[in-house]
């Protein structure tokens, strides 16, 4: 693990997790370090917080899979993309692809 402040200097994260020596996490929102303490506001909130280097265990920030979230938005898009068709084709009578379980023997397209 990197040392805190080269994290924070050379990941430039939004938000991180900083782990205290006595166990309490802080969520630090747009963390900068400045000299031997590491400085932003409290995640959610306008107040300022600081933290002396000295007494931080860890941290840690949550990174985004680039890859990941290019499939997951290409596979909601395709899924809209076949609602609409459906949509329209039944907008305009072409039901073919739906089955009529109502009737004794159910018929399809």
């Amino acid at each position: 693990m990197r040392e805190p402040a080269r994290f924070i200097t050379e990941a430039s994260p939004t938000v991180v997790y900083v782990t205290h020596q006595s166990r309490a996490v802080i969520v630090i929102a747009n963390p900068r370090v400045s000299g031997d303490t590491v400085l932003g506001t409290y995640a959610g909130d306008t107040r300022p917080v600081a933290v002396p280097l000295s007494q931080v265990q860890s941290v840690e920030a949550i990174r985004s899979d680039g890859g990941r979230t290019a499939v997951l938005i290409g596979g909601v898009t395709l899924l809209a993309g076949i609602a609409v068709y459906a949509f329209v084709q039944e907008a305009k009578g072409h039901n073919d692809w739906t089955c009529d379980w109502n009737s004794a023997v159910p018929r399809c397209g």
